[in-house]
């Protein structure tokens, strides 16, 4: 089901929080989607995430951060 407002894409930023300076990635994704896979992240790394909406009017307010760890490779 889509969402239904003038919202037309979700980003998605996450940093690795082990290593501060960092760039930033993004993803864009489609709002038809509920959830995006992030891959080729390290294995036992604590990683900040959070999410940012594209409207027809311009950028919304970024979501609060989470906090994350990834488990090894595979789980």
């Amino acid at each position: 089901m889509p969402l239904e407002s003038d919202v037309i894409l979700l980003r998605v930023f996450y940093v690795i929080t082990s290593k501060p300076n960092e760039t930033i990635s993004r993803n864009d994704i489609n709002v038809t989607k509920r959830n995006v896979k992030i891959e080729n992240l390290e294995t036992f790394a604590n990683y900040r995430v959070w999410v940012q909406s594209v409207s027809t009017r311009g950028l919304g307010v970024s979501s609060i951060p989470i906090n994350v760890r990834t488990l090894e490779e595979g789980e």
